[in-house]
């Protein structure tokens, strides 16, 4: 499959992005161009916050799957949405369980969980700064329920990597 992961040169994103290409899939990161990206991938280079430069850099590409490590403002995924909708058939949003508040009235959590995690900075954060409680799911849900295929939301609760 060809792979678009935007932000795919952080800690999670980039171990994603080598298991993903060491299965076979071709590999394309949306990045500024502030971080190095493996030469087996393709670079596509523009500031995911910008709507043109991203709908410049993604003109011609063809692709199956985007990955976005980075969308945290309601504006960026209203980005994506513009630059994927009708292109690509499948939209995994990256997040976390930090946004859902605790303690968890609901077990196991999923996506109907109440947000507003008041003891998290990060999570608690969202909602004043015009950012989507639940870290964009409602946005991620309204804007890409036009797809073929509904959009996946993956939350991470814990964070490992090398060390």
């Amino acid at each position: 499959m060809k792979i678009l992961l935007i932000g795919g040169t952080g800690n999670i994103s980039s171990d994603c992005a080598e298991h993903l290409y060491q299965r076979g899939h071709e590999i394309m990161v949306l990045t500024r161009g502030t971080n190095p990206v493996p030469a087996e991938y393709r670079s596509i280079i523009a500031d995911r916050k910008d709507p043109v430069a991203v709908r410049d850099a993604l003109k011609g590409l063809d692709i199956e799957v985007v990955i976005n490590f980075l969308g945290y403002l309601v504006p960026e995924i209203e980005i994506d949405f513009a630059a994927f909708n009708g292109r690509i058939s499948q939209y995994i949003f990256i997040s976390t369980t930090m946004v859902y508040a605790k303690p968890h009235c609901i077990l196991p959590i999923t996506e109907k969980n109440p947000v507003g995690n008041i003891y998290s900075d990060y999570a608690d954060g969202e909602i004043p700064q015009r950012k989507v409680p639940g870290h964009n799911r409602q946005a991620v849900a309204y804007l890409f329920k036009t797809m073929d295929s509904e959009p996946d939301i993956k939350r991470r609760v814990f964070i490992c990597g090398p060390a």
